[in-house]
């Protein structure tokens, strides 16, 4: 309950909370938050520059000041709401009609009584993705909100804990001190409390497994056999994260990752190695013109390479072959490049031109007829496939019933 004092004490409050407080003398009198909310002047709060969905959030702040006028004097009622107020205003609107100095009057000053305060989780939440990503843009994009609600979210963070998370660059950010401090906290929080609700969504009795390896890896070899697997385990769920980036297991809280790399640095349980031959469509072997047939043919044809990648993805190299000893250079008809060696393949099999394949993950295509091997002796990587298991998962009964049965799918490999 509001008493009749607080509107002495709204009369002192200072200039800049006055202009953005949308509480008026007359609504403290009432006895009934609900009933002083209803006269919240929802007109006046659009001419202050908000936009009509934060009208809510105005409604809101007023039940929560009613609520805790009971434990706070009337003065700390009123300058803690008018603080809110001009937080949520400057939160939900870019360009507010007033300027807040937030060095004297912020959000994190005004809940200071407080030192274990949290600010909104979706805050936290963008601030994360931003981080991770280096990019308002395509953190929005990630979370599926447009770019200037990014924008008021990280400034939200911001003004809550009264300190910059991000130094802004011409097209880029950086992460300030604060903001790496906070990004080191949120990532691993953030990945184990996404993992408990998954837990917890999922029906009683149930496992849940999480992976993390390379694109190719699991859209060329794994999810082709991963079926097996669920029908050998009927009570065990599996997340499969494929990405180039090297997720840290512990951080990114996953059970099982595997990874691709060189063999003489990579860590980890080798499952198999890794040869390169030329494949393409059969058809590209019967074509009446310039026919598929040796090195030499490729100056009529179109190569399917794939770009490297920071996580570790290696371009296609095809030196081997455009380089015949006693010849000069071959040229190829053109280059088709991609980012990703799944589109290289899909292109391969549609017969759009010649790529190299990756044994063993291309075997299943080769055995199905849909790609052929043209020419040419397999060559050696130097590259191979490797298990890794989180500390925490090695002991668990689920974890080490995936790791068997990847060993023993790739012992059928007999590589």
């Amino acid at each position: 309950m509001i008493s009749t004092g607080s509107a002495d004490a709204m009369s002192r409050l200072s200039p800049w909370a006055s202009t953005w407080s949308v509480v008026s003398p007359s609504m403290v009198t009432h006895r009934s938050p609900a009933a002083a909310c209803r006269r919240v002047p929802l007109a006046r709060v659009m001419r202050r520059g908000w936009p009509a969905g934060s009208c809510r959030t105005a409604l809101w702040v007023c039940r929560w000041a009613a609520d805790m006028a009971d434990s706070l004097d009337a003065t700390s009622a009123c300058e803690r709401l008018a603080v809110l107020v001009a937080w949520v205003g400057i939160s939900s609107n870019p360009q507010p009609a007033a300027n807040v100095d937030f060095a004297s009057h912020t959000f994190a000053q005004c809940m200071s009584k407080d030192p274990h305060h949290l600010p909104p989780l979706d805050l936290l939440v963008s601030f994360e993705a931003v981080a991770r990503l280096g990019s308002i843009t395509r953190g929005a994009a990630e979370r599926f909100i447009t770019q200037s609600a990014m924008s008021r979210q990280v400034a939200a963070l911001e003004a809550d804990l009264g300190t910059p998370l991000f130094q802004r660059r011409h097209r880029a950010l950086a992460l300030t001190d604060a903001g790496r401090q906070l990004l080191a906290t949120c990532t691993p929080v953030l990945a184990q409390l996404r993992d408990t609700m998954a837990a917890l969504r999922a029906p009683r009795g149930r496992v849940l497994l999480s992976l993390t390896t390379t694109p190719s890896f699991a859209g060329l070899w794994l999810i082709p056999r991963l079926a097996g697997f669920t029908r050998e385990h009927p009570g065990t769920d599996v997340r499969l994260d494929a990405s180039f980036e090297r997720r840290d297991l512990v951080r990114d809280s996953f059970d099982l990752a595997v990874r691709y790399g060189p063999v003489a640095t990579a860590e980890g349980e080798r499952l198999f190695g890794e040869v390169l031959v030329p494949v393409c469509a059969p058809a590209l072997l019967r074509r009446k013109q310039h026919p598929l047939r040796t090195p030499a043919d490729l100056v009529h044809h179109t190569l399917l390479q794939v770009a490297a990648s920071p996580g570790g993805q290696m371009p296609l190299e095809w030196e081997p072959w455009l380089h015949q000893p006693g010849q000069a250079p071959l040229q190829p008809q053109s280059q088709l490049t991609f980012n990703n060696y799944n589109e290289a393949v899909a292109a391969a099999v549609a017969g759009q031109g010649v790529t190299l394949g990756r044994r063993p993950l291309i075997d299943a295509l080769l055995k199905k007829r849909q790609l052929v091997v043209p020419f040419g002796e397999a060559t050696d990587t130097a590259r191979a496939y490797f298990l890794l298991l989180a500390p925490g998962a090695a002991s668990r009964p689920d974890a080490q019933a995936l790791a068997a049965w990847l060993r023993t799918q790739a012992a059928s490999l007999g590589a």
